[in-house]
């Protein structure tokens, strides 16, 4: 495939398997995925997530307004979020999150304020994020409303907000819900790219998109996608990598993505560095396995935007 020269090209995620793909997908793994492992080794712990600041350390909205939806008059707490106010179960939402069921065992101090004979817990969310958790909380259903052809914008739009929450607030089942969906556009393992890259659907990523998911998979701590996320960068034009948007991805990353995509240019690249590499793949100085690595990057790569 030739590179497009248009200054509109979006990057191509899928290409049709070839001999050195694996080669290729194995080699930025290893390569660009070191500050992905070194966050693994430094991430924060989950148990950080439930120092949850006590409601009255922070400031409230002078004039908040009761949400439309999520207002039921049988709700036993009211938590605030931004502007608005959201009367909701405690049960359910204890259910769901192990922060909410210990913050609501909690007994609360006289003299705090309420609302209706409720408590008012102010929480330092994103109201968004927070009506699209409580919308996965309250509908079973509401994954499936997510089409199955969603293009990979949809997909981070739709869970970005509740993979956020869902770790802040410990919701396991629909962090991973999320995160199922977060693999499925940014595969995490040859297999399941090997799957992706023969369906008959051809999806092209932007390289804006590609940058916000990294930066959304290292604020979540999903990092099994970023191996993946980080070849896309390395396939890259040289200047869109030199431009520095909102939302990018720092100089060092780049750098980094820069030198494994040099290296996969490298007659005798080096790409397995393991025991029971696959046929084909060139160790240092073997000479073996070469025929196909030096055009790879070139292979089913155009510019992103």
């Amino acid at each position: 495939m030739e590179r497009s020269s248009s200054s509109d090209a979006e990057y191509p995620t899928i290409t049709r398997p070839q001999p050195s793909l694996r080669s290729s997908l194995l080699t930025t793994a290893t390569t660009l995925a070191v500050a992905s492992k070194h966050e693994v080794a430094t991430a924060t712990k989950s148990s950080d997530y439930q120092d949850i600041p006590s409601p009255t350390s922070m400031e409230r909205h002078p004039n908040p307004t009761k949400h439309e939806q999520f207002w039921f008059h049988d709700g036993s707490v009211i938590l605030q979020v931004e502007s608005k106010l959201f009367r909701v179960h405690q049960t359910i939402l204890a259910n769901h999150s192990e922060v909410f069921a210990g913050l609501f065992e909690v007994p609360q101090p006289p003299g705090e304020h309420m609302l209706e004979g409720c408590h008012i817990v102010v929480l330092h969310d994103k109201e968004q994020d927070f009506v699209d958790m409580l919308h996965a909380v309250y509908n079973p259903s509401y994954f499936d409303t997510l089409p199955p052809t969603a293009d990979v914008d949809t997909v981070l739009h739709f869970i970005s907000g509740i993979l956020r929450l869902s770790t802040k607030y410990l919701a396991r089942t629909l962090r991973n819900r999320c995160i199922t969906l977060f693999a499925s556009k940014f595969p995490s393992t040859f297999s399941d790219y090997t799957t992706k890259s023969t369906s008959t659907s051809h999806e092209r990523y932007k390289s804006d998109t590609v940058m916000h998911a990294i930066a959304l998979a290292r604020e979540t701590q999903v990092y099994e996608v970023l191996p993946y996320a980080y070849y896309c960068v390395a396939r890259m034009s040289m200047k869109r990598l030199m431009k520095e948007r909102e939302g990018d991805i720092g100089w060092k990353d780049k750098c980094q993505c820069m030198v494994g995509r040099e290296r996969l240019r490298l007659p005798d690249a080096y790409v397995c560095p393991y025991e029971g590499a696959p046929r084909g793949v060139a160790y240092p100085g073997s000479g073996e396995g070469t025929e196909s690595l030096e055009g790879l990057y070139e292979m089913g790569a155009a510019e992103c935007v």
